[in-house]
């Protein structure tokens, strides 16, 4: 099977850890994490550093070169530190 030779993605973003091929389907399958180590608070806009919890996003894309692309990221979740405003931060650069 032929492959496309270049991803696509914003390197400060996101780092691919895994490409996966699979001959059945076909299937690409990319394995990446979120690379940033804060995220701005949205109600104080204070950065903050200390992760809530980690989650996986699923993201299905419209077929590659007639391959099916599958895209697994590992996002962080994180705490806002303001005393005045105590809530879970969004994401790590994900939106």
């Amino acid at each position: 099977m032929e492959l496309p030779i270049c991803v696509l993605v914003d390197p400060t973003v996101l780092q691919c850890h895994e490409i996966e091929v699979q001959e059945v389907g076909p299937l690409i399958r990319l394995r990446m994490a979120a690379i940033p180590v804060t995220a701005t608070c949205p109600a104080c806009l204070q950065p903050s550093v200390r992760i809530h919890s980690r989650y996986k996003r699923t993201l299905t894309d419209l077929p590659w070169a007639n391959i099916s692309a599958l895209i697994e990221v590992s996002v962080r979740r994180f705490f806002c530190d303001n005393p005045q405003w105590r809530a879970l931060v969004g994401h790590s650069g994900m939106t």
